[in-house]
């Protein structure tokens, strides 16, 4: 790694010592050990998000990184968004999806684009179950018939139907897919037991291909 990226990573190192530091998680209620317990979990996972972050940055192509969009309190912000999401997390899913979101940001040409922020919210609250569904959904999305049906997707991944039903409707809340049939990406579903099928919306296509694909 060039001194330039070295240089460039530094806010992101500084800003997870200042955070880790800071969190309020130690209160009169929360005993020594637990609260220790606490720290070196906390300290664990945001070291294994900085980790995934150097691989990644590691990997660009040097004309590929915009330097100036680093350089930008805007930037800055999705430091601070990223790290705080991934502090709470021990998901490895996550902290790769949180990895990609920064290097999306850092990246030209899609530095350049508006709701970097907004994805990085909704990805700092979708459970790694949703991920696994919100994937497939992206799979099937440029089908001939880009529905699907939720035993469909209980085949794929080897759940139960029920499983599934309640993963679609988180899906559903945070936007991030629809009920064809209904056709409302807010709606709960079409009947008494909700929805038979689900199609991804377009926010949720934008987190796919922002953050949970390959970088």
């Amino acid at each position: 790694m060039t001194n330039k990226r070295e240089q460039s990573l530094e806010p992101l190192i500084a800003a997870a010592n200042e955070l880790i530091s800071s969190v309020p998680i130690i209160g009169a209620f929360i005993s020594a050990p637990i609260a220790a317990g606490m720290v070196a979990w906390q300290n664990k996972n945001l070291n294994n998000f900085i980790l995934s972050v150097k691989q990644k940055f590691a990997s660009l192509e040097e004309s590929k990184i915009d330097y100036a969009f680093l350089e930008t309190d805007q930037f800055k912000d999705i430091i601070l968004q990223t790290l705080d999401a991934a502090v709470r997390t021990s998901s490895e899913i996550k902290c790769n999806a949180l990895a990609n979101a920064l290097m999306f940001s850092a990246t030209l040409p899609t530095s350049k684009h508006i709701g970097k922020q907004s994805c990085i919210r909704v990805i700092s609250q979708i459970s790694d179950e949703e991920i696994l569904v919100l994937q497939v959904l992206y799979e099937v999305e440029h089908q001939k018939d880009p529905k699907i049906q939720l035993h469909e997707i209980a085949d794929r991944l080897g759940w139960e139907d029920l499983d599934v039903k309640v993963t679609v409707y988180g899906l559903i809340q945070l936007g991030l897919a629809y009920d064809p049939l209904v056709g409302s990406w807010d709606h709960l579903g079409g009947s008494v037991d909700g929805p038979q099928a689900c199609r991804i919306s377009s926010l949720g296509l934008k987190c796919v291909q922002y953050a949970l694909t390959n970088y």
